[in-house]
């Protein structure tokens, strides 16, 4: 993808300590595109930006969204943007906000990030169904697009997973189109259908992740469900996230 003159001026800068993980999305709500070099302790990464889209990513022998994750995870960094001749060949397509939740998941953890072979980390929603008896299936749902980022439905028998996805992208679609304009995160964040043998419980982790639970009402009640989504959701800050449009 070859860039405009005017994308190859974009920002140009060098900050001393500050956190990767809020300087990218002050990238993101500018919607630049950029090279974002980042040191830390010896180690160097680069971040690819387009539009204020993430999408490449590069530390030592790793690439794409694994690079991604471990260098939004240092907590103080030098950062320095430089402009792009070209744009990478894009290798993650998860959104921005995904990256985030991961990186913050794996810090809260008390992971040491070291430039060794990726080990592949747990999925988030292995997490919350070992943790939660009667659940009978979970995805992650970008928004935006609709696309399952991450779904388990091993106890959902009957239930096609596909349909699972589309019926609560519509379902929380309809519930931020009763206002008439998109709905601020701090508005809008959980929708709860019942019937008479299952619970759907959906949940913005941020302005555009969406998380579904599917439960069974008699093994495991809704604040079970919130206890332990409330840990998979990152920080609430007082101003709206810079994830948000």
């Amino acid at each position: 993808m070859t860039l405009s003159e005017t994308d190859r001026r974009r920002v140009r800068g060098h900050l001393h300590n500050v956190a990767p993980a809020a300087f990218v999305q002050m990238i993101a709500i500018e919607r630049e595109t950029c090279a974002l070099v980042v040191r830390e302790e010896g180690r160097e990464g680069v971040l690819f930006f387009v539009a204020g889209d993430l999408w490449d990513a590069r530390l030592g022998d790793l690439s794409g969204e694994e690079a991604a994750v471990r260098i939004l995870g240092w907590d103080l960094a030098d950062v320095e943007t430089r402009g792009l001749g070209e744009a990478p060949n894009r290798s993650i397509n998860a959104p921005l906000t995904f990256i985030l939740l991961e990186s913050m998941r794996r810090r809260d953890e008390g992971a040491r990030e070291e430039l060794a072979p990726p080990v592949p980390p747990e999925p988030v929603l292995a997490v919350l169904l070992r943790e939660l008896e009667g659940v009978g299936g979970a995805c992650l749902i970008d928004f935006t697009s609709g696309r399952s980022l991450e779904e388990h439905f091993t106890a959902a028998p009957g239930l096609d997973p596909g349909d699972v996805v589309r019926a609560c992208h519509e379902v929380a679609l309809l519930s931020r189109s009763l206002t008439g304009k998109a709905v601020p995160l701090s508005s809008l964040e959980e929708v709860v259908l019942t019937f008479g043998d299952r619970v759907v419980f959906l949940r913005f982790l941020s302005a555009d992740l969406l998380l579904a639970v599917l439960s069974d009402p008699a093994r495991i009640t809704l604040p079970a469900i919130h206890a332990a989504v409330r840990r998979l959701s990152p920080p609430q800050a007082q101003e709206p996230s810079s994830w948000q449009e």
